[in-house]
């Protein structure tokens, strides 16, 4: 996976450059957390949401309330963060 950031807008891009296995394990894990997002917005309240998020098949593209200043991933790849400026 890729994570590319554009102003208030993350992309996780994945470009299937792996083996077979690999790209599938990931599309898994795309599928997997399309559908954890969709019962997590049913149950959040909108007016504190701070990112909006859209899933297609191979991006994820998240929307932050702010311009994005920095995206990091973890050194075990699990997760990455971002930081926004509040201008």
């Amino acid at each position: 996976m890729l994570a590319v950031a554009n102003e208030e807008t993350v992309h996780v891009i994945t470009p299937s450059l792996g083996t077979a296995e690999v790209n599938r394990a990931t599309q898994d894990l795309v599928v997997e957390s399309k559908k954890m997002y969709a019962i997590e917005s049913a149950a959040a309240d909108q007016k504190d949401k701070h990112a909006s998020w859209e899933f297609k098949h191979e991006m994820i593209t998240m929307t932050l309330k702010h311009v994005i200043a920095s995206v990091v991933w973890h050194p075990k790849g699990d997760y990455l963060a971002t930081m926004a400026h509040n201008l």
